[in-house]
């Protein structure tokens, strides 16, 4: 704003010292209260005493007959767009009816194609009884701002609920509240009348939203806010330790292998890239991709135990027909498919021969998708493969934790200690499954470490010298989240992933283990244990 100002202050044209910048405020051109833009078109740098002395007014009232030209001159060199010396020179008190259409259009319209073609999908399907209420993103962003809702992605996935609710929220209240305004946010509503505009001098349709108001529907009477009866209520949900989540549960049709060919001489294990081509004398194709998953029992002496195999997406589409055809015949096959899974070689102790040994075991779960979720003892996880496990348990922080992350480059050294303690507690507590790896107790046993670093990473000539505590705290927050992302915890002494579930020889189970089958919604869901199998 400095350099786009040619270094003067907007409102009187003096130069703006760039070494006591504290003495200076970024205000909003245009109040808050009579229209919510905090876009560089509504803000600009001005001394704290001018911006103190003009409260709610205007900047045309006060500096528009001395600073016009100069904000003008602006513009035509590009500096500032055509619309900051609009709105530098509105005055809502005289208003046109077209710029009131303007400042409307920009606070309830709906712009993106994604949302005009699912209310289009919404109103096919629903008719012409069913009001389909378009809400903005930023809408329900200034409800978050305005109430302290803070959103921190990386913490769970909770924030899509919570926005979902909030959208609800808005677009319930914008619907009673505003009815003569529906043609700009209800979707197919084109019954604009005349006098919709009439009167109106404030934009900012959240602004009545506070502690101390009540508002009601003029229509019925209906309560829409009861001031910090509403925010209680608001908060309330917020902080919501538990709520439904589900993934999609997927089989993977794509490739069979990787496409690159390798030698027979290769060191890798190879399949052959014809039936009539065996891979000692052609080569073949390495790094087989599964195109499923299933669950087998293996019969031991010593005990059963219950494992996680995956299944050849190169035998997937057969073994698919039978399935869909005949359970039993699929059975048959896959048990066929999956025999050299259990084929080990061994040498006899008196002939010095190799030969091959079948493990005995047994098919369970025949056909198991992509991030099935499994309850296992205390933990929970998905299957990201046969190897692969990824956390399905959501972290859930206190207020004041998400309100240092949401800011964190402004975070103390302090604050940032907090959040990691608060963190190392709920890990503690109940995220069992971190034991693999020992990933629970590196990060118990790294907190001095993590204490020592610097609030900020710190580099010299773009090169990393010290990770530093927002970084890492990220991190960390990447490797819990209930997905397959992982965390570089390398600056507090972790050398694997965090968040690197892998059981290189396969995914064992315990027969008291649980696949938990979800709809859609998770409203219905259904527990399967392998013993009853």
């Amino acid at each position: 704003m400095y350099f786009t100002q040619l270094g003067k202050d907007i409102y009187s044209g003096e130069t703006i010292n760039i070494d006591q910048l504290n003495n200076y405020d970024i205000d909003h051109i245009l109040p808050q209260a009579f229209i919510k833009d905090d876009s560089l078109d509504n803000r600009v740098l001005t001394s704290r005493v001018l911006n103190n002395g003009k409260s709610d007014s205007v900047p045309v009232k006060q500096f528009g007959a001395n600073m016009k030209s100069f904000w003008m001159r602006l513009q035509a060199h590009g500096l500032i767009s055509k619309r900051k010396p609009n709105n530098l020179m509105t005055d809502p008190d005289s208003i046109g009816k077209y710029t009131m259409q303007g400042f409307v259009r920009r606070q309830l319209v709906e712009t993106s194609q994604v949302i005009k073609l699912t209310a289009n999908i919404l109103g096919a399907i629903y008719g012409e009884n069913t009001d389909i209420v378009e809400v903005p993103a930023k809408l329900t962003h200034q409800m978050r701002e305005k109430f302290n809702l803070y959103k921190v992605r990386e913490v769970n996935d909770y924030h899509h609920a919570f926005d979902a609710y909030l959208t609800t929220f808005v677009g319930n209240y914008l619907f009673k509240r505003y009815p003569k305004l529906r043609p700009y946010f209800v979707y197919g509503d084109f019954k604009m009348t005349d006098n919709a505009l009439k009167g109106m001098r404030r934009f900012n349709f959240l602004h009545d939203l506070k502690d101390d108001e009540v508002l009601v529907d003029n229509e019925t009477g209906e309560v829409l806010w009861e001031g910090q009866k509403s925010i209680e209520e608001l908060k309330k949900i917020y902080g919501y330790k538990f709520m439904l989540t589900t993934h999609e549960a997927y089989i993977n049709n794509g490739a069979m292998y990787d496409q690159t060919v390798y030698p027979a001489k290769s060191n890798k294990k190879l399949i052959p890239s014809k039936n009539n081509r065996p891979t000692n004398i052609y080569g073949g194709f390495s790094w087989n991709k599964d195109a499923y998953l299933a669950i087998v029992k293996i019969l031991g002496k010593k005990g059963d135990t219950y494992k996680v195999v995956g299944v050849p997406r190169r035998f997937s589409d057969e073994l698919l027909n039978a399935y869909n055809d005949d359970y039993s015949e699929y059975l048959n096959k896959l048990h066929d498919v999956l025999v050299t899974q259990f084929t080990k070689k061994q040498r006899n102790k008196k002939t010095g021969k190799i030969i091959k040994k079948i493990e005995n075991f047994k098919i369970v779960v025949g056909k198991v998708n992509y991030r099935q979720r499994i309850i296992d003892r205390n933990q929970s996880f998905m299957l990201g493969s046969s190897t692969y496990k990824y956390n399905t348990k959501q972290l859930v922080l206190t207020e004041s934790s998400m309100k240092i992350l949401s800011n964190f480059k402004h975070a103390s050294d302090d604050n940032l200690n907090l959040v990691y303690d608060e963190i190392l507690e709920k890990v503690n507590e109940s995220f069992e499954l971190y034991d693999k790896n020992g990933f629970r107790k590196k990060l118990n046993n790294n907190i001095d470490k993590f204490r020592k670093l610097p609030c900020k990473s710190i580099f010299e000539k773009n090169k990393l010298i010290s990770v530093g505590k927002c970084e890492i705290l990220f991190q960390i927050l990447n490797g819990l989240h209930a997905n397959a992302t992982m965390g570089d915890l390398k600056g507090i002494g972790f050398s694997t992933p965090f968040g690197f579930m892998q059981d290189a020889s396969g995914i064992k189970l315990n027969k008291d283990s649980m696949l938990l089958y979800q709809s859609p919604t998770g409203l219905f869901e259904r527990k399967v244990k392998l013993s009853d199998l």
